[in-house]
């Protein structure tokens, strides 16, 4: 069984064909979309047809949620001059991005799940491998699971689950993390990957991101994966879609948990 896992879209739909293009050569027997499918992006309206084209299970992000709840405790919190000035950014975006979705498309966001369960394999002795899916974590979709959160908040974050691997997305940085005797992954981003700097500043590399989960013959083999994409093809559908706050967003300077 090949599983590919996609995360955090956020309205790039040249990042995320760059990835559809790699899954359907491969192969895969199943697709799953872990939710921030439109938000904080230029082609909000193409990239929810595509998921939506492609019939897989969709998990709800916590910006796909605001477009449908206007809860501004969501985005970006606001605890400092410089986080007021991002949320204000982030959520001119978010709004714009909003007015580009029809209510039919917002009824089907409406349909995103919370978290999902799939059964990786079965052994012959009854032993059973299982995924949980999610966006922040089983409880929250805010949540922020990182690979130096203490062991103790991952225990609230996860709750009581027999499931061996977790994976989630929302923090658009790539991991692999064991805890106890489960297994953490998170695909990173499609449309928005995080890479910090030397100086600790947060940029969005010209790469889309996501992961595969292969199980074979009762081995789980977890890769987690990196493309280039397009830059003059990305900038080109930013300039053209005319969404608020362009060059902030070209810039990559900007954090959208």
């Amino acid at each position: 069984m090949r599983i590919a896992l996609i995360s955090d879209i956020h309205g790039n739909a040249i990042a995320l064909d760059t990835v559809l293009r790699r899954i359907e050569a491969e192969e895969v027997d199943r697709i799953i979309c872990m939710g921030d499918v439109t938000a904080v992006g230029p082609q909000p309206r193409e990239c929810l047809d595509r998921v939506a084209a492609l019939g897989c299970p969709l998990i709800m992000g916590n910006h796909d949620r605001w477009l449908l709840t206007g809860d501004d405790g969501l985005l970006v919190p606001k605890s400092s001059q410089d986080d007021a000035e991002l949320f204000r950014v982030v959520k001119d975006i978010d709004s714009w991005c909003r007015e580009q979705l029809s209510p039919g498309d917002l009824d089907f966001i409406s349909t995103f799940q919370q978290s999902i369960e799939v059964t990786l394999s079965e052994g012959l002795s009854g032993e059973v491998l299982k995924m949980l899916v999610f966006h922040g974590s089983p409880k929250l979709d805010t949540d922020i699971i990182l690979s130096s959160t203490p062991a103790q908040a991952l225990d609230e974050m996860l709750g009581e689950t027999d499931a061996t691997l977790l994976a989630g997305g929302h923090t658009h940085v790539q991991m692999i993390r064991r805890h106890h005797a489960k297994v953490i992954i998170n695909p990173g981003s499609v449309g928005a990957p995080f890479e910090f700097t030397p100086r600790g500043e947060i940029r969005n590399p010209w790469w889309a991101e996501y992961a595969m989960i292969t199980v074979e013959k009762g081995h789980l083999g977890i890769d987690l994966r990196r493309l280039h994409c397009d830059q003059h093809a990305i900038t080109q559908a930013v300039r053209q879609a005319r969404m608020p706050h362009i060059d902030w967003w070209l810039g990559g300077r900007g954090a959208t948990l």
